[in-house]
């Protein structure tokens, strides 16, 4: 409920009690004039409750406040009104309302007003006062409260726009708090310290404040800090330095100084006599008043007085090794005074001296006999120069008939000659040395036995060593590192080299040596692309050929009765493709192996790829260097599918060829005719070493010579095992079985079989065809077994096969004849065949 609410209320209230109209009579008729008018005359107006009643008040000017109804009432005057229930006052303008009441609590206002429970308009500049609330007496309290039994309960007193709040007298008089005030989250305490204002956190400004002791202090905006007295620690005579920072407070306040004077600063400054002693390090660029003679150390005797004086004279005495003397000479158009020109070394043909100078030393030398010329490695001539020598080349021959003879340095420019019927040693020292580059020495050999020159930890003509026969010649130079020799026929009879034997071939007159059979700096490779093989030719280095690194193959003739050989030399790239869809005979998740071959087809060489191995019963295509055949052309998707055919890009007629190694595929992860090297073992080149198919790559034997017996009509063991372990999966393993026995009756049959690692393999049956009677008598045969089984085991883990056997009825024996009188050996063997 509001003021203005609580106004209204009492206005009715008294309205309603100050007089009242009354009429008798129902209908509507007018009030007469002695009834109202402007006199005090008292009128009530009363009617039967069931009825309306209509009164007309003849020149009334006010409005008349029933009870039913709400009611505004302007400019009326309550006295000691009771209101009930929920009033409404409208605006007060002007004027003080007084409430006084005995009571604890002069004016009760629910919660239920709003955000502003009790509102005073004070906006007329003449109201001083909204509202005043005066206690009893004469310090008596005053309580302003809400009144409410739950939580978070608030009084809030808000002054509007720029307004202030003021509790307490304006002149006099004091606040007192009963309890802690908080402000801004902070709880104010009762205790306080200081005189003055109150003090703020955000720049507050103290006068004089005592700090005391902070445990943390920010001084960065500090001002007027005493040195002398603001700050402790320092040294003596620091404080004094800082507040007067001349050179010499600084001087007093160190202690570990040097020099005196002047503070000195990095960039040039000026010092004074310093005695710099030792620096680490000093730039003297533009230092000047060096003393030569006590400011530099390490010079060399007279090199001080020279750089002070640098005359001729002191330059002499300075040098410790000149020839000559007199003034320095240097080196345009010089005058020398009776200059001498020393000896010069051998093949030293460097210009000495002008003509004129020349003359007069040649002269001079030709005056002293004592000056020579001496000759060299194959040189004569030479002698004192009191004349023009002549210096010629001079063979001398140093003749050897030993067997052995190790060349010296003294046989430069000889000829060293052998003489004997026996073989001849002749050891060359090693280049370098005396033997320096340019070195050299001729070999003859008069005798019948051949001479063998080995060179030292070097090579004579790029060979370990070299042979001359009878009559051969040769002559070897150094070049500091090997042995270079030129080879010669004598003229007494010698043929020089009469043959030579190369790759197994003689050549006596001329020739060049055939290639080797096979290929030169080829290898393969293989790439898989939408499921479609290449096979690519390649060289030694795994690049394609080309004219630099040619890939070189060697044919035989493709007609049996000519012995010659071909040559192909391949320069670019080569390859067959194997298209997808194209199985080449193979079976999938099975270890495979695919031949590659090449063709000289007339010249033109053509790749194929073939699969050997046609069944698993152990038939193989034969592959051999030495034949010729046919191939079909690959033709596409499904046009490549059988084993045991040579496929080529396009087809070749009775051609010969030659094997040029394989590519092989673990057992598992591949679709026959889908390929792929994802799961490709290894590609093998051929050469010496790698086996052909249907060749053997190992054996295992098992040999037994004890016997044993069965009654057994179903498969068991004859205890006869043996183990291998395959090179390759793709190889097949050909198991055979040699040995006799007999039966304790005619007509009863035994067969063999042979189990790997409890798979059954196959089956051969004998039967014993003697009868009774005559396998009784003394000297009865023993009935022959044998058979062989291949088997394809497909992994090239450790393979355990087992000899079975079985009687269809009575007893059957195995290594034994006559009762066992008589042994007979029972042979198991395993072979891995090449696929």
């Amino acid at each position: 409920m509001n003021l203005r609410g609580i106004i209204a209320s009492a206005m009715a209230l008294a309205l309603s009690a100050s007089f009242a109209f009354a009429q008798d009579g129902g209908g509507s008729s007018p009030l007469r004039g002695s009834k109202g008018g402007t006199n005090n005359a008292f009128m009530q107006f009363t009617g039967p409750g069931t009825s309306i009643k209509t009164y007309a008040l003849p020149n009334a000017s006010d409005t008349i406040a029933t009870i039913a109804a709400a009611q505004t009432l302007s400019n009326k005057t309550l006295s000691s009104p009771t209101l009930t229930g929920t009033t409404t006052a409208g605006a007060i303008n002007s004027g003080a309302i007084g409430i006084t009441s005995a009571s604890a609590t002069a004016l009760s206002v629910g919660s239920g007003g709003g955000v502003s429970a009790f509102v005073v308009d004070a906006s007329t500049a003449s109201q001083a006062a909204g509202l005043k609330v005066t206690g009893a007496a004469t310090g008596g309290n005053v309580g302003v409260a809400v009144i409410d039994s739950g939580a978070n309960a608030h009084l809030n007193i808000d002054a509007k726009g720029t307004g202030q709040v003021a509790i307490g007298a304006s002149s006099t008089g004091s606040i007192s708090l009963l309890r802690a005030l908080t402000y801004g989250g902070v709880t104010l305490s009762n205790s306080v310290t200081g005189t003055g204002s109150m003090v703020l956190s955000t720049s507050p400004t103290l006068t004089t404040p005592a700090l005391g002791t902070p445990s943390a202090l920010v001084l960065t905006n500090a001002t007027g800090l005493p040195v002398s007295t603001g700050v402790s620690g320092l040294g003596t005579g620091v404080a004094t330095w800082m507040g007067t920072p001349s050179s010499a407070n600084l001087a007093a306040a160190v202690t570990g100084e040097t020099g005196s004077g002047a503070l000195v600063f990095a960039t040039s400054p000026t010092l004074t006599t310093p005695a710099l002693g030792t620096p680490s390090a000093a730039t003297l660029t533009n230092a000047t008043g060096l003393p030569i003679s006590t400011g530099v150390s390490g010079l060399g005797t007279g090199i001080a007085g020279w750089l002070a004086t640098p005359s001729s004279a002191n330059l002499a005495t300075a040098l410790t090794d000149e020839t000559g003397s007199g003034a320095a000479v240097f080196g345009t158009a010089p005058t020398l005074s009776n200059a001498i020109v020393g000896t010069q070394s051998p093949g030293d043909n460097s210009t000495k001296a002008a003509s004129t100078a020349y003359a007069d030393a040649l002269g001079a030398l030709k005056a002293n006999a004592s000056r020579n010329i001496s000759t060299g490695c194959g040189l004569a001539g030479g002698g004192d120069l009191s004349a023009d020598r002549t210096i010629r080349l001079s063979l001398t021959v140093n003749a050897q008939t030993g067997t052995s003879y190790t060349v010296l340095d003294g046989d430069c420019g000889k000829v060293v000659s052998f003489n004997n019927a026996a073989s001849v040693a002749v050891t060359l020292p090693q280049p370098g040395g005396s033997f320096i580059s340019g070195w050299s020495v001729d070999f003859q050999n008069k005798g019948a036995g051949t001479v063998t020159i080995t060179p030292t930890s070097s090579t004579v003509n790029g060979g370990a060593n070299l042979v001359l026969t009878t009559n051969q010649g040769a002559h070897c130079s150094s070049d500091g590192t090997n042995y270079t020799c030129v080879l010669g026929v004598g003229a007494g009879g010698g043929s020089g080299i009469t043959s030579m034997v190369c790759d197994g071939v003689t050549i006596t007159s001329t020739g060049t040596c055939p290639p080797r059979f096979g290929f030169v700096n080829c290898t393969l490779a293989a790439s898989a692309a939408s499921s479609a093989l290449t096979i690519a030719l390649k060289d030694s280095a795994g690049n394609d050929p080309a004219s630099g690194s040619p890939c070189t193959l060697n044919f035989r003739n493709a007609t049996g009765t000519t012995g010659s050989w071909s040559q192909i030399v391949v320069t670019s790239a080569t390859s067959l493709v194997i298209s997808s869809g194209s199985t080449m005979g193979v079976t999938s998740s099975t270890a495979f192996r695919i031949w590659v071959v090449a063709f000289n087809d007339g010249g033109t060489l053509r790749l194929g790829a073939v699969n050997a191995l046609v069944s698993n019963s152990g038939n193989i295509f034969p592959l051999r260097n030495s034949a010729v055949a046919s191939s079909t052309e690959e033709g596409g998707a499904g046009g490549a599918d059988s084993a045991g055919v040579i496929y080529t890009g396009t087809a070749v007629s009775l051609k010969a060829y030659q094997v040029q190694g394989f590519l092989e595929w673990s057992p598992t992860g591949l679709t026959a005719g889908t390929w792929t090297t994802t799961t490709l073992n290894y590609i093998q080149t051929f050469g010496p070493g790698v086996a052909l198919p249907g060749e053997i790559v190992q054996q295992h034997y098992t040999q037994s010579t004890s016997s044993t017996t069965t009654t057994s009509t179903s498969f068991t063991s004859t205890g006869i095992t043996a183990v291998i372990t395959p090179v390759s999966s793709a190889n097949l393993i050909r198991l055979g079985f040699s040995g006799g026995g007999d039966t304790d009756s005619a007509g009863n049959t035994f067969g063999f079989n042979v189990d790997r690692g409890g798979t059954s393999l196959a089956a051969g049956f004998g039967v014993d065809y003697l009868s009774s009677a005559v396998k009784q008598g003394a000297g009865s045969g023993v009935i022959p077994q044998s058979f062989i089984i291949t088997d394809r085991p497909n992994s090239p883990s450790a393979h355990t096969y087992t000899l079975q056997w079985k009687i269809t009825a009575g007893t059957a024996t195995l290594g034994a004849r006559n009762g066992g009188a008589n042994t007979q050996p029972t042979i198991f063997y395993l072979h891995e065949i090449q696929g």
